[in-house]
């Protein structure tokens, strides 16, 4: 078995979330492929979406 988990995915978001980070800082993470749709974390009731980051977030949170 080979286990994936897209860190690099979840880092850019947060890097962004953040807004404390310049667009050429958070584009180091951009670069990389991000073939995974994903769930930020499980037992989401109500959830944002990413295009960027292809990343599934709990609405309260801010991009």
């Amino acid at each position: 078995m080979e286990f994936v988990y897209p860190y690099h995915q979840l880092v850019g978001y947060y890097l962004e979330a953040s807004k404390e980070f310049s667009e050429t800082e958070i584009a180091v993470f951009d670069r990389i492929p991000k073939p995974f749709d994903f769930y930020l974390d499980d037992m989401m009731k109500e959830t944002r979406y990413s295009e960027r980051w292809k990343i599934h977030y709990p609405s309260g949170h801010a991009v």
